[in-house]
């Protein structure tokens, strides 16, 4: 979700045909809502973590869900034929949050947040940023824009 900014249902309804290699770069086809299809190449760093998840569910023959629920209540358990529900991630995340420290509430919107901010910190386009999330209007992509809630540093008294 960081990397592509698409949203929960998005992210559940990929199969592992939508990872797909052409040529040298790793592509995903998003389904968001109102029947978008969205092409994206993929990061590097998401093309590595898609390739191990795979690897590491046994998922490379298999055409259904990327992401699956696990048989039992551990991952020795083993995953499922059934894919994740976002009552599942929402569990997961907020479960990995409080492990982690984090205080501030979380949830799965905070990826797509995360991705969009970051992308624009590094000089990403709002134009590329509106296409990749989805977004009808570049006003819902700005309300993602926290570059101006940055707290700069100043220096006084030669620190």
């Amino acid at each position: 979700m960081t990397y592509t900014f698409a949203r929960i249902s998005a992210t559940l309804a990929l199969t592992v045909g939508d990872f797909q290699t052409r040529g040298r770069h790793a592509w995903l086809r998003l389904r968001e809502k109102g029947g978008q299809t969205i092409a994206l190449s993929c990061h590097h760093q998401l093309e590595d973590y898609l390739d191990a998840n795979i690897a590491a569910a046994g998922l490379d023959r298999d055409k259904n869900g990327l992401f699956r629920s696990l048989e039992g209540r551990s991952p020795a358990s083993g995953v499922s034929e059934w894919p994740l529900i976002e009552s599942n991630v929402w569990t997961m995340v907020s479960q990995r949050a409080r492990v982690a420290g984090i205080e501030r509430p979380i949830n799965c919107n905070t990826f797509r947040a995360t991705g969009i901010n970051a992308d624009l910190k590094n000089g990403g386009q709002l134009e590329i940023a509106q296409r990749m999330a989805g977004h009808a209007s570049p006003t819902t992509t700005q309300l993602y824009d926290r570059r101006s809630d940055d707290v700069g540093l100043t220096r006084s008294n030669g620190f």
